[in-house]
C-alpha cells in the first residue's frame, strides 16, 4: 500500500492540544472528556460543544471500529509513493467518525472490524487503520 516519503506540509502542534501529538508517538489514541457533562470529544477540545464547560480531560480512547466507508486515492498527493485507501471508521466511544489510511493486504469493506495503528513519518505517529 501507500508509502509517504516525508510530511508534504507542516503540522503544527498547538499547545494545547499538544499531549494529542504526544501521545500518538507513545502509541496511545486520547482526546479530551468534559469532567461537567462526561462528552468525549475528538478531535480534542478546550470547550466542550455540549455544556460549553472549559472543564476538560485527557483520556485514553479505544483503538477500535467499523469501517463505514472508504475510497480509494488513485493518484496520491504529494509525498505519497503509490495509491491507496482512505477509510471512514466509527470509533468506539466517539460520536462522529475518523477518517484515516487504511493499510492491509485487502481493499477495506462496509462493516469490517479494524483497529487503529501508528505510522511514523518524521519523527511523528500518525494513524492508520489495520483489518481487526
Amino acid at each position: 500500500m501507500a508509502t509517504l516519503q516525508q510530511f508534504p506540509y507542516f503540522i503544527e502542534k498547538a499547545e494545547r492540544i499538544k499531549p494529542f501529538w504526544d501521545a500518538l508517538n507513545q502509541g496511545k489514541f486520547v482526546s479530551t472528556r468534559c469532567s461537567e457533562c462526561e462528552e468525549v470529544h475528538f478531535p480534542p477540545r478546550i470547550l466542550c460543544p455540549k455544556c460549553f464547560s472549559t472543564n476538560v480531560e485527557w483520556t485514553e480512547l479505544p483503538r477500535k471500529g467499523t469501517v463505514e466507508s472508504f475510497t480509494f486515492v488513485e493518484i496520491p498527493p504529494e509525498g505519497f509513493l503509490e495509491s491507496y485507501y482512505l477509510a471512514m471508521v466509527r470509533m468506539d466511544q466517539l460520536e462522529k467518525p475518523i477518517l484515516a489510511r487504511f493499510v492491509g493486504e485487502n481493499p477495506p469493506s462496509i462493516g469490517q472490524a479494524v483497529e487503529m495503528h501508528f505510522e511514523s513519518i518524521d519523527g511523528q505517529n500518525v494513524p492508520v487503520f489495520k483489518p481487526a
